[in-house]
This record gives C-alpha cells, structure tokens and sequence, in this order.
C-alpha cells in the first residue's frame, strides 16, 4: 500500500517468527497430575491422555485454560502471552505438575516447574483457538484448520478484481503496426494483426507466421488460377 502510494508512514512489522524443532522421537503425553500452585486448580486431580483425542469440558473458570497453559509451557506454541499465576486468593505455593510421557513407547516422567526444560516434550506443540479453526464435517469427523486461511480465498478474490480493473485499462489502448497495411486482408494474419489486444496468444502469432509446405502449394494453384 505504501509503494503504490494509497498510505503513508506505514510502522514496520515485527513480528519474530518461533522456531519449532521436533525430535526424532515419538512423543505421546499420558497424564498430568499433582498440580500445585497453578491458578486455582484443585490439588490430586489426573488428566490422562488418549492415543487420539482428549476433551476437557466445563464451565468459564473451572480451569481449562489453565491446563493449557502448562501444555504450552512445555512445547511449541506461536502464542507467547502463558504466564502462570498463583492463587491470588489463596496461600502461595511452588508452581509444579508431573508430566508423564512416553518416548518412542518407553515410559518416563517429568517434574515440572515452569522453568526448567524438557529436550523430548519441546516436541509438543499446543494451539489456541487464535491458532486453529476447530469443526466437524458431515461424517462428524474432527477437522483443524489454522486460522486465517480464509485470507487466501480473500487475497485471490481481490487479486483477480485488480487483474480485471488492469485489464480494462489496457484494453483502452490500441496498438498500430504499420505493416499491417501490406497484409492481405481477410487472411488469418491480417484478422490476427488488427484485432491484437491485451492478452494475445504469442503461439498463435508464432504458428501464423511459419510458412509450410502446404502454403506453398496453396500459393502455386492460386497464381495458376
């Protein structure tokens, strides 16, 4: 917009794009549990991951994002704003949670602290709903899309608007080649010449002008005739 003069003074973007590194092994979560001093979350609760989809449900403040937090604390995640309070209205208390994995099908665990880092979950990658479209099909199957992939369609569509207006333009122009004139008219090379616009076939005029055996003999009955 700048370049093309409708703005000015535009601030510059910056935005750093995270890096995400996977390792090399499988990584599939088990559980979360013994969680202290994460927002308001009851002690001696477990959640334990499926092998395909896990659903935590409930009311606004019960906790669900608070869980997230943790996942996104752990791995990969484009939203940097995961800071983890205490219970403001409660006691304070060290932030901790035992992360149990498994790595290539081998059990292991992971004290968390929300500081210290652990090499294989940083393969973990959590997405919010700023991240990720989440829907269902009609066969009622889970579809995740990232968001803002609707821009595509909305760029294309105004591409091709200004691909028109373009066009329009130059349609108002037309070309005059001097030569045209010693053309026969009526051939396929006068009708091409005279009538070339904006989008002209570049192999069409390369074919009309090649001279084959064809012409030649065309050529020879026409001046016998």
């Amino acid at each position: 917009l700048q370049d093309i003069g409708i703005k000015e003074s535009l601030p510059l973007s910056d935005i750093e794009k995270q890096e995400y590194k996977p390792t090399e092994n499988h990584i599939a979560l088990s559980s979360i549990s013994g969680v202290e001093g994460v927002s308001k979350l009851a002690k001696n609760q477990t959640i334990d991951f499926s092998p395909t989809i896990t659903i935590i449900y409930g009311e606004n403040g019960a906790g669900k994002t608070s869980y997230g937090k943790i996942l996104k604390s752990l791995g990969f995640s484009y939203d940097n704003s995961n800071i983890i309070l205490n219970d403001v209205f409660g006691s304070h208390s060290d932030v901790k949670a035992l992360i149990k994995f498994e790595s290539n099908e081998t059990a292991k665990e992971f004290q968390w602290n929300n500081r210290d880092k652990n090499e294989e979950l940083k393969s973990i990658s959590t997405f919010n709903e700023d991240c990720v479209k989440i829907s269902f099909n009609q066969g009622r199957e889970l579809l995740v899309s990232p968001m803002g992939f609707h821009l595509f369609q909305v760029l294309s569509s105004e591409l091709d608007k200004l691909r028109q207006l373009s066009d329009s333009e130059l349609n108002l122009y037309t070309t005059s080649l001097s030569f045209a004139s010693q053309l026969h008219q009526g051939t396929e090379q006068y009708t091409f010449i005279t009538n070339m616009k904006l989008g002209y076939n570049e192999n069409e005029l390369l074919n009309l002008s090649l001279f084959y055996e064809s012409h030649n003999i065309s050529l020879t009955d026409s001046q016998k005739n």
